[in-house]
Protein backbone atom coordinates (compact mmCIF):
# COMPACT_ATOMS: atom_id res chain seq x y z
CA UNK A 1 0.00 0.00 0.00
CA UNK A 2 3.02 2.62 0.61
CA UNK A 3 4.37 2.68 -2.28
CA UNK A 4 8.09 4.07 -2.45
CA UNK A 5 8.38 6.39 0.39
CA UNK A 6 10.62 8.66 -2.07
CA UNK A 7 8.53 9.40 -4.39
CA UNK A 8 4.80 9.43 -5.03
CA UNK A 9 2.77 7.27 -7.08
CA UNK A 10 0.80 10.44 -9.21
CA UNK A 11 -1.10 8.07 -11.37
CA UNK A 12 -3.37 6.82 -8.17
CA UNK A 13 -3.02 11.02 -7.44
CA UNK A 14 -4.75 12.08 -10.20
CA UNK A 15 -7.34 9.26 -10.86
CA UNK A 16 -8.26 9.40 -7.03
CA UNK A 17 -8.24 13.44 -8.20
CA UNK A 18 -10.63 13.26 -10.77
CA UNK A 19 -13.05 11.36 -8.40
CA UNK A 20 -13.12 14.21 -6.02
CA UNK A 21 -13.11 17.17 -8.73
CA UNK A 22 -16.43 15.12 -10.00
CA UNK A 23 -17.97 14.94 -6.50
CA UNK A 24 -17.60 18.76 -6.29
CA UNK A 25 -17.63 20.19 -9.86
CA UNK A 26 -16.18 23.68 -9.76
CA UNK A 27 -16.25 25.22 -13.27
CA UNK A 28 -14.17 28.73 -13.15
CA UNK A 29 -11.11 28.19 -10.45
CA UNK A 30 -12.83 31.75 -8.18
CA UNK A 31 -16.10 28.81 -7.69
CA UNK A 32 -14.08 27.38 -5.01
CA UNK A 33 -14.13 23.41 -4.67
CA UNK A 34 -16.94 21.89 -1.92
CA UNK A 35 -15.42 19.83 0.13
CA UNK A 36 -18.24 19.08 2.23
CA UNK A 37 -20.79 18.59 -0.58
CA UNK A 38 -18.17 15.78 -1.61
CA UNK A 39 -17.92 13.94 1.61
CA UNK A 40 -21.88 13.68 1.26
CA UNK A 41 -21.75 12.34 -2.14
CA UNK A 42 -18.63 9.97 -1.87
CA UNK A 43 -18.80 6.09 -0.50
CA UNK A 44 -15.61 4.03 0.16
CA UNK A 45 -15.32 0.22 -0.38
CA UNK A 46 -12.76 -1.52 1.43
CA UNK A 47 -12.40 -5.62 1.83
CA UNK A 48 -15.83 -5.25 0.41
CA UNK A 49 -17.03 -3.38 3.22
CA UNK A 50 -19.22 -0.11 2.25
CA UNK A 51 -18.59 3.50 4.34
CA UNK A 52 -20.28 6.85 4.33
CA UNK A 53 -18.24 10.00 5.11
CA UNK A 54 -19.28 12.24 8.07
CA UNK A 55 -17.97 15.60 8.92
CA UNK A 56 -18.37 16.38 12.94
CA UNK A 57 -17.09 19.81 14.43
CA UNK A 58 -16.54 19.48 17.94
CA UNK A 59 -14.32 21.29 21.12
CA UNK A 60 -13.62 17.75 22.17
CA UNK A 61 -10.54 17.77 20.06
CA UNK A 62 -6.98 17.10 21.32
CA UNK A 63 -4.65 19.65 21.86
CA UNK A 64 -3.12 21.44 18.88
CA UNK A 65 -4.63 18.93 16.36
CA UNK A 66 -7.09 20.74 13.80
CA UNK A 67 -9.01 17.76 12.35
CA UNK A 68 -8.57 13.64 12.43
CA UNK A 69 -10.05 10.69 10.90
CA UNK A 70 -11.21 7.71 11.58
CA UNK A 71 -13.44 4.84 11.11
CA UNK A 72 -16.38 4.23 13.36
CA UNK A 73 -19.01 1.23 12.27
CA UNK A 74 -19.27 1.57 8.72
CA UNK A 75 -18.85 5.23 9.09
CA UNK A 76 -15.39 7.37 8.48
CA UNK A 77 -16.06 10.35 10.44
CA UNK A 78 -13.46 12.97 10.14
CA UNK A 79 -13.59 15.63 13.32
CA UNK A 80 -12.48 19.40 13.25
CA UNK A 81 -12.43 22.14 15.53
CA UNK A 82 -15.42 23.44 15.97
CA UNK A 83 -16.16 26.71 14.18
CA UNK A 84 -12.53 26.50 12.35
CA UNK A 85 -12.99 29.05 9.77
CA UNK A 86 -13.36 31.19 12.42
CA UNK A 87 -10.04 30.74 13.67
CA UNK A 88 -8.21 29.69 10.83
CA UNK A 89 -9.72 31.22 8.23
CA UNK A 90 -12.33 29.87 5.24
CA UNK A 91 -8.91 28.52 2.93
CA UNK A 92 -7.13 26.68 5.69
CA UNK A 93 -10.56 24.81 5.93
CA UNK A 94 -11.11 23.90 2.44
CA UNK A 95 -7.72 22.62 2.38
CA UNK A 96 -7.96 20.76 5.60
CA UNK A 97 -11.10 19.13 4.62
CA UNK A 98 -9.69 18.01 1.18
CA UNK A 99 -6.45 17.02 3.20
CA UNK A 100 -8.46 14.70 5.14
CA UNK A 101 -10.78 13.31 1.94
CA UNK A 102 -7.25 12.47 0.41
CA UNK A 103 -6.47 10.13 3.33
CA UNK A 104 -9.86 8.42 2.66
CA UNK A 105 -8.97 8.30 -0.63
CA UNK A 106 -5.78 6.92 -0.88
CA UNK A 107 -6.65 3.97 2.00
CA UNK A 108 -4.97 5.63 4.94
CA UNK A 109 -7.58 5.82 7.36
CA UNK A 110 -7.79 1.83 6.99
CA UNK A 111 -3.99 0.88 7.72
CA UNK A 112 -3.86 -0.37 11.61
CA UNK A 113 -2.44 1.85 13.94
CA UNK A 114 0.50 -0.74 14.79
CA UNK A 115 1.49 -0.67 11.24
CA UNK A 116 1.87 3.41 11.43
CA UNK A 117 5.22 4.76 12.46
CA UNK A 118 6.38 8.01 11.93
CA UNK A 119 8.16 7.16 8.69
CA UNK A 120 5.12 6.44 6.95
CA UNK A 121 2.55 8.83 8.91
CA UNK A 122 5.10 11.59 6.98
CA UNK A 123 4.58 9.73 3.84
CA UNK A 124 1.07 9.46 4.40
CA UNK A 125 0.56 13.39 4.80
CA UNK A 126 2.73 14.46 1.97
CA UNK A 127 0.92 11.74 -0.18
CA UNK A 128 -2.21 13.23 0.85
CA UNK A 129 -0.70 16.80 0.36
CA UNK A 130 -0.23 16.08 -3.16
CA UNK A 131 -3.69 15.12 -4.18
CA UNK A 132 -5.38 18.12 -2.14
CA UNK A 133 -2.95 19.79 -4.36
CA UNK A 134 -4.60 17.83 -7.44
CA UNK A 135 -7.86 18.57 -6.85
CA UNK A 136 -7.87 22.31 -5.66
CA UNK A 137 -4.70 23.31 -7.65
CA UNK A 138 -4.55 21.75 -11.04
CA UNK A 139 -1.64 22.45 -12.93
CA UNK A 140 -3.87 23.31 -15.88
CA UNK A 141 -5.79 25.69 -14.15
CA UNK A 142 -2.39 27.63 -12.80
CA UNK A 143 -1.46 27.52 -16.15
CA UNK A 144 -4.47 29.31 -17.32
CA UNK A 145 -3.54 32.21 -15.62
CA UNK A 146 -0.37 32.83 -16.37
CA UNK A 147 1.44 34.49 -19.67
CA UNK A 148 4.48 33.71 -21.42
CA UNK A 149 7.28 35.20 -19.64
CA UNK A 150 5.14 36.67 -16.54
CA UNK A 151 7.30 37.89 -13.58
CA UNK A 152 5.29 35.87 -10.67
CA UNK A 153 5.43 38.17 -8.19
CA UNK A 154 4.47 38.34 -4.46
CA UNK A 155 1.17 40.20 -6.18
CA UNK A 156 0.11 37.70 -8.43
CA UNK A 157 0.89 35.01 -6.41
CA UNK A 158 -1.51 36.19 -3.59
CA UNK A 159 -4.34 37.13 -6.09
CA UNK A 160 -3.79 33.46 -7.75
CA UNK A 161 -4.24 32.34 -3.93
CA UNK A 162 -7.29 33.86 -3.52
CA UNK A 163 -8.83 33.37 -6.84
CA UNK A 164 -8.41 29.73 -5.94
CA UNK A 165 -9.50 30.09 -2.30
CA UNK A 166 -5.79 28.60 -0.73
CA UNK A 167 -3.44 29.95 0.92
CA UNK A 168 -0.29 32.07 -0.60
CA UNK A 169 1.85 29.02 0.84
CA UNK A 170 -0.18 26.77 -0.96
CA UNK A 171 0.15 28.66 -3.90
CA UNK A 172 3.96 28.92 -3.61
CA UNK A 173 4.16 25.67 -3.17
CA UNK A 174 2.28 23.97 -5.94
CA UNK A 175 3.69 26.58 -8.25
CA UNK A 176 7.12 25.41 -7.28
CA UNK A 177 6.18 21.60 -7.58
CA UNK A 178 4.59 21.80 -10.70
CA UNK A 179 8.40 23.37 -12.03
CA UNK A 180 6.39 26.80 -13.04
CA UNK A 181 8.89 28.57 -10.91
CA UNK A 182 11.82 27.67 -9.34
CA UNK A 183 11.73 24.90 -12.25
CA UNK A 184 14.87 23.64 -11.09
CA UNK A 185 13.52 22.39 -7.82
CA UNK A 186 10.43 21.11 -9.43
CA UNK A 187 9.23 17.71 -7.69
CA UNK A 188 9.18 15.10 -10.67
CA UNK A 189 11.01 12.08 -10.52
CA UNK A 190 14.12 11.94 -12.13
CA UNK A 191 14.21 8.98 -13.45
CA UNK A 192 10.16 8.06 -14.18
CA UNK A 193 8.32 11.62 -14.67
CA UNK A 194 5.22 10.69 -16.08
CA UNK A 195 4.64 8.28 -13.06
CA UNK A 196 6.09 9.93 -10.08
CA UNK A 197 6.87 13.24 -7.79
CA UNK A 198 9.23 12.75 -5.02
CA UNK A 199 8.10 13.22 -1.91
CA UNK A 200 10.04 16.37 -0.87
CA UNK A 201 12.71 18.24 -2.51
CA UNK A 202 15.48 16.69 -0.07
CA UNK A 203 14.29 13.06 -1.60
CA UNK A 204 14.69 14.45 -5.03
CA UNK A 205 17.92 15.66 -4.41
CA UNK A 206 19.80 11.95 -2.84
CA UNK A 207 17.97 10.19 -6.26
CA UNK A 208 19.97 12.81 -8.47
CA UNK A 209 23.25 12.27 -5.90
CA UNK A 210 22.79 8.26 -6.22
CA UNK A 211 21.80 8.44 -9.88
CA UNK A 212 20.04 5.25 -10.01
CA UNK A 213 15.84 5.42 -8.80
CA UNK A 214 15.03 3.76 -4.94
CA UNK A 215 13.96 0.28 -5.68
CA UNK A 216 11.25 0.72 -3.78
CA UNK A 217 10.13 3.50 -6.78
CA UNK A 218 10.84 0.91 -9.10
CA UNK A 219 8.51 -1.56 -7.87
CA UNK A 220 5.20 0.41 -8.23
CA UNK A 221 5.92 1.61 -11.33
CA UNK A 222 2.96 -0.21 -13.04
CA UNK A 223 0.66 -0.12 -9.45
CA UNK A 224 -1.92 2.10 -10.84
CA UNK A 225 -5.40 0.46 -8.40
CA UNK A 226 -6.39 2.49 -5.72
CA UNK A 227 -6.24 0.61 -2.43
CA UNK A 228 -9.92 1.48 -2.27
CA UNK A 229 -13.24 1.74 -4.01
CA UNK A 230 -15.19 5.20 -4.13
CA UNK A 231 -18.44 5.71 -5.38
CA UNK A 232 -20.32 8.71 -6.13
CA UNK A 233 -24.10 8.89 -4.49
CA UNK A 234 -26.74 10.46 -7.07
CA UNK A 235 -27.16 14.33 -6.85
CA UNK A 236 -29.54 15.08 -3.75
Amino acid sequence: MVGGIYCVNMNKIKKAANILRKAAPSFPPSIHYCAELASKRIKICYKKNWYDIKIVETDLIPYQVEAATFVDGNDIIIIMVKDYEKYYGEHRKRWTLVHELSHICLGHVFVPESLLTNRFRWFFDKEANKLTREVLLPKHDLESFLFEGMNLTPVRKSFMARTFGVSFDAMKNALREYGITESNNNHLCLFFPDQFECVSINARRRCKARKLPHKECCFKILDKNLDVTISLKDWF
